[in-house]
């Protein structure tokens, strides 16, 4: 049977932004899932990189849940010269507040997987570094506090192994799984590392698919019709062990990268 070496990390955090880019000027909308980036730029603060340093040699996996969304007012700054910004009432003078409505997921729940391409040496470092963090953890913005609630060093423990009937969490999945496993959602066109080019972050971006709990149903394999398989951990959710499928998202598979982690 088949097995992995992971981290798992599990996350709460009382409320969370994770801005969708390219949204209305005075609505920010908000991201159901941290996107990739996220948290490959959480694990680079956490490995203290320096600017423009890319850490390569792991990936990752994303799921969770939110309990509900809910919209907050905050005054955002206008940078904008005051000829091209006009309010209702005056021209908006450059500095001048401006209110614009955030969209926020309450009493968000998140489960992170990494996994390392030489795990025995990069996972101890990793643990050591989440463990003993330089800055608080947030997961968005810098006001998306992040608890985390659990973090486990889990040696051969994710197995290749049939899926539940249904997925109960929701998931970021790479193309190659939705096909693979016929699951349906929205496609998100996602960042995961950057360069930095004339001082602008220039995004490397790829087709990611969100997907909501739904019945898995069999897959054609050849001739015959079979329960899909995939990486599975078992875990308590609520007080209940489950089986947890886990989709990684193949980050590895894109950027070249500078350094490994050290």
């Amino acid at each position: 049977m088949n097995k992995i070496d992971v981290i798992r990390l599990i996350f709460k955090q009382p409320t969370a932004h994770y801005r969708v880019g390219f949204t209305q000027q005075n609505l920010h909308r908000t991201l159901p899932l941290p996107p990739p980036s996220t948290i490959i730029g959480m694990i680079h603060n956490l490995m203290e990189c320096e600017n423009g340093e890319i850490i390569k040699g792991f990936d990752i996996a994303i799921c969770g849940n939110y309990e509900s969304v809910f919209y907050q007012y905050q005054l955002f700054r206008n940078i904008c010269p005051k000829s091209e910004v006009k309010s209702a009432y005056k021209e908006v003078h450059p500095g001048s507040p401006m209110p614009n409505q955030v969209q926020l997921l309450n009493n968000v729940y998140l489960r992170i997987y990494l996994t390392f391409d030489d795990f025995e040496k990069d996972a101890p470092l990793f643990i050591e570094k989440i463990k003993n963090p330089s800055i608080p953890f947030f997961i968005g913005r810098r006001e998306d506090l992040a608890i985390l609630e659990n973090i486990e060093i889990m040696p051969d423990t994710l197995k290749q192994s049939e899926f539940p009937q249904k997925l109960e969490l929701n998931y970021w999945a790479a193309e190659q799984e939705v096909q693979k496993y016929k699951v349906n959602g929205p496609v998100y066109l996602l960042g995961t590392y950057y360069r930095i080019e004339d001082k602008i972050r220039n995004f490397e971006r790829r087709r990611f698919y969100y997907i909501e709990p739904q019945p898995l149903n069999p897959v054609k394999i050849g001739n015959r019709y079979k329960d899909p398989e995939g990486w599975i951990d078992e875990d308590h959710i609520d007080g209940e062990l489950k089986e947890i499928p886990v989709f990684f998202l193949g980050i590895n598979q894109q950027l070249p990268t500078n350094r490994s982690i050290k």
